[in-house]
């Protein structure tokens, strides 16, 4: 069998347009305040299951990090700020997409987006699980709120645990408390 060689030639704006085309990631930050879940209503206009309800997050812009993705995501649909951010899990989507997902703890007031939030709202879990959620994933969030709430008594743990030692390693017998600043992650 005798091959030849073939000059192969593309058109850049061509490729460019597919590339659009492709799916795109995702960050969601899981915001716990006083014991409840930060959950959004999309816009009842949005193309893509409005109405629904979900944790606040977005698509990771080409280049973007999905931790600042998920904290510029956060603070744009909420107003709030996302503080203590720790990485949760990744989740590989049916579409062939990944979600990222974080835990954090807010700061600010809330200032939800009127073009993408209908509602905004803490709830206890059991109020998220009478709430129409994205996808059908009420068992995924389920999962994730757990795993946010555990991820916060451990870190709380840890936050005791490091006092003690500083307030022995300083002699110092009164109530001191460590700034831990940083993502968490």
């Amino acid at each position: 069998m005798k091959f030849q060689n073939a000059a192969v030639s593309y058109n850049p704006k061509a490729l460019k347009a597919l590339k659009g085309l492709a799916s795109k990631d995702y960050a969601d930050v899981i915001a716990v305040k006083d014991g409840k879940i930060l959950m959004i209503q999309r816009s009842l206009t949005d193309d893509f299951e409005g109405g629904k309800y979900a944790f606040p997050g977005g698509k990771i812009e080409e280049g973007e990090e999905p931790i600042d993705s998920a904290r510029r995501e956060f603070n744009e649909e909420t107003g709030l700020t996302a503080t203590n951010i720790s990485f949760l899990e990744a989740i590989k989507n049916t579409d062939g997409t990944t979600s990222y997902y974080y835990s954090a703890s807010v700061e600010g007031e809330l200032n939800p987006s009127a073009r993408e939030v209908e509602v905004i709202d803490f709830y206890d879990l059991e109020q998220i699980k009478t709430l129409p959620i994205i996808m059908d994933s009420l068992a995924r969030y389920e999962d994730l709120i757990l795993k946010s709430e555990t991820m916060s008594d451990e870190v709380s743990a840890i936050k005791k645990t490091l006092n003690a030692l500083l307030a022995r390693v300083t002699g110092s017998s009164k109530n001191m408390t460590l700034p831990l600043e940083g993502d968490g992650e």
